[in-house]
Parts: structure tokens; sequence; C-alpha cells
């Protein structure tokens, strides 16, 4: 049984979008690639709130890093989900991390660099995976925004500069706002799609640790 992730389901309406190529679309689905400077720090950062005692690099604020830690706390870091779902073209896997879990709401920690729109995350079908995965009543977005990092940036090492965010912005969606069927075709024609490349060989379900099983 093949898998797919809200991420890849995500990835799939931005190549019909016209958003990425068709390359960078299996890119994504294979998970081949190298992440850009903006991923690599968005993902530093995120595991600084997770590691909620580990040290803070120099490159960050280590005040802003305590701070954003308080807006995680008392829930369930990085919280795995699947779920069966039987498609047009067989049954398939789809998984799911959200970021944190506290009762039925998900919170997702994002970082994003330059100026914030929150049309990227209103049109991202990832919120309304993760309603219907996770079952839950809302999702809540925090997204931290940071200035664009210096084109002189290349990796990590660059950096010769206190990153800090400008500011957050929090808002919630609810899972009375999903659109159930939305979901159910994205997953049907990214299933084809990958059929169709032959691809579904690379992307076999592993028996790895879940914590909630909705089968």
């Amino acid at each position: 049984m093949i898998k797919i992730s809200a991420t890849q389901c995500d990835a799939w309406l931005k190549y019909c979008n016209d958003v990425i190529t068709e390359g960078q679309l299996k890119q994504t689905l294979l998970k081949q690639g190298m992440p850009s400077i903006k991923m690599e720090l968005g993902t530093m950062f995120h595991s600084l709130i997770e590691n909620q005692d580990a040290d803070v690099p120099m490159i960050f604020n280590a005040e802003q890093i305590n701070h954003a830690r308080t807006l995680f706390q008392g829930g369930m870091h990085e919280a795995k989900t699947r779920k069966r779902h039987q498609s047009k073209h067989g049954e398939i896997a789809i998984t799911g991390v959200a970021d944190y879990l506290v009762g039925r709401r998900v919170m997702e920690a994002k970082t994003t660099w330059g100026s914030f729109s929150i049309d990227r995350y209103l049109d991202s079908i990832q919120w309304q995976m993760y309603c219907w995965l996770f079952e839950a009543d809302e999702i809540e977005y925090v997204v931290f925004e940071f200035p664009a990092p210096s084109t002189k940036w290349k990796t990590i090492s660059d950096i010769d500069s206190e990153l800090q965010y400008k500011s957050f912005h929090s808002f919630t969606l609810r899972a009375s706002q999903m659109d159930e069927q939305h979901i159910k075709t994205t997953i049907d024609e990214l299933h084809r799609f990958i059929i169709v490349s032959g691809i579904e060989d690379s992307m076999q379900l592993n028996e790895d640790i879940t914590i909630f099983e909705l089968f």
C-alpha cells in the first residue's frame, strides 16, 4: 500500500495551479532535492520550539525563542497519524504529522521570510486534511514573520547576524469550513498521477510508529 501525506497533496495542488513544475512535484513525492536556507532555518526554529530545553544557538534571539515556546505547552509535539482511504484507484494510506496537538486542536508553527500573506495558508489543503485526519475541531496557525534573509547567505554558517522575527500571526480555521469532497478528489487525482508516473514502488507505507491509528 502506498502512502501520501498532507504535504504531498498540497504540492499536487501547487503543480495543478502551475506554482511548481512536474519535476519539483516528483522531488516532493520522492523526498528528493536539497532544502533551501529558508527551509533549513525554518526546521531549526521549529526544532527549538519542540525541544524546549535545548540551548538556543546564537543566530536566534533567545528571548524570542523562549516566548515562542510558551505558545506550545501542555500538549503533544509532532503527533503522527495515518488513515486508510479507498480511492478510485485502490486502497491508500494518508499520513499527517501535526506540529502540536492539544485536545481536539491542532497547532501549526510556521516561519515566513519577508511579507506575510494569510492566503498562503488559507489556500493550502493541509489544514483541511489535518481536520479530517485527526478529527480535530480546529487548526490554529502561528506564523512567525522573519525579514527576508540576506542573499549573501548560502549556508547556515554564512549567517553573521542575529535572526529576529518581526511579529507573529495567529489565526484559527475550523472543521466546519472543511471541504471533505475536495480532500478526497485531491487524493484520487494524486493517486492516479503516482500510478501513471510509475513511482508507487518508492512510496510504499513503512510500519513506522504512529501515535494514533484511525484505521
